[in-house]
């Protein structure tokens, strides 16, 4: 692998268990972007959350640099990381892009109507209709509704190959 991999799209959608899978399937690193922020910063995603969106985004996109910087591997991205142009101008110059794409009836059975861990799902629905677009322009779109990980990552496999 010559490139880092990033894994995108929407919360819920399977970013870290795919990404991680791939990693293993590819034989190189993973790294989950939420998580290098959480490890970063010293606190977890809604206490930095606490301190406002642009904090996180602001420490999101330090991390993200210090992640890039790395040898190749694959990276699950944080479900709004593509729709700052900065970060997509980082991730499009040093990464291959994949979007994990499903419709939002099928990530809310998954989610459920609330998660405490994730601090902007309650307003998923018009939060899903702002990054859609987003996240078709962003990279490789991938339709993954029905698929479990194992078929989404042999479909990127096959990609890659």
């Amino acid at each position: 692998m010559h490139r880092t991999i990033a894994i995108g799209g929407f919360m819920g959608v399977g970013k870290t268990t795919v990404g991680r899978q791939l990693a293993l399937e590819l034989g190189c690193e993973f790294f989950d972007l939420d998580h290098e922020i959480v490890l970063d910063a010293g606190q977890d995603i809604q206490a930095i959350f606490e301190r406002g969106e642009g904090h996180f985004r602001r420490l999101e996109a330090r991390t993200l640099a210090r992640v890039l910087s790395c040898p190749p591997h694959v990276l699950a991205l944080g479900g709004g990381t593509l729709h700052f142009d900065a970060n997509l101008e980082h991730l499009r110059a040093s990464t291959q892009v994949f979007v994990l794409n499903m419709p939002l009836a099928a990530i809310s059975d998954r989610l459920g109507r609330q998660d405490s861990t994730r601090p902007l799902w309650a307003v998923g629905a018009a939060l899903y209709e702002a990054r859609k677009e987003r996240y078709h322009q962003a990279g490789q779109l991938l339709e993954i509704e029905g698929l479990n990980p194992k078929q989404v990552v042999a479909k990127l496999m096959e990609i890659l190959s």
